[in-house]
């Protein structure tokens, strides 16, 4: 599932403390995905796998929402912006979408076991969308943009398994 990156330029300026709040939300994602196997609960896992997407969805939203073209209403999820934001994400921001509410059913307890096979999947994802989204980060610092991602996932990838 190797494609290749390709970049472009942008025209805005990079401001510095955008791309440093990016850097500080991949990293907190990085660092979540890290301990999510701290936990010997694959719901647990689950859950901090799902939180450490979110923080990676939100460094690719830093880098990819102007913030002056944020709109006052309509979504405010960041599975539903990340498409807009980044349209490369967006088989992403759809598979982590589908996570929302298992996810929402572990923290109210309702969901109490979990396959460790969908745990495993969730993390194997998850370690692609952080690359891309590193990819993103990365570019913004340099002023670029990528428009293909190197591990982005098709449809057919992320329902295999």
């Amino acid at each position: 599932m190797t494609g290749t990156r390709t970049t472009t330029r942008r025209t805005t300026t990079v401001d510095p403390r955008l791309a440093l709040r990016a850097r500080e939300l991949l990293g907190r994602a990085e660092a979540m995905a890290a301990h999510a196997d701290d936990s010997p609960e694959p719901t647990e896992q689950l859950r901090a796998l799902y939180l450490a997407a979110l923080r990676a969805a939100g460094a690719a939203l830093v880098v990819g929402e102007k913030s002056t073209a944020r709109p006052r209403r309509g979504p405010v999820s960041a599975w539903a912006r990340l498409p807009r934001a980044l349209p490369e994400l967006t088989t992403w921001a759809t598979y982590f979408a589908g996570l929302s509410r298992l996810r929402a059913d572990i923290e109210l307890g309702v969901v109490r076991d979990v396959d460790p096979r969908s745990v495993q999947a969730t993390r194997t994802r998850l370690a692609d969308f952080l690359e891309d989204v590193r990819a993103q980060v990365v570019a913004f610092e340099h002023g670029t943009r990528v428009t293909a991602g190197h591990r982005s996932a098709t449809r057919t990838e992320l329902s295999a398994g």
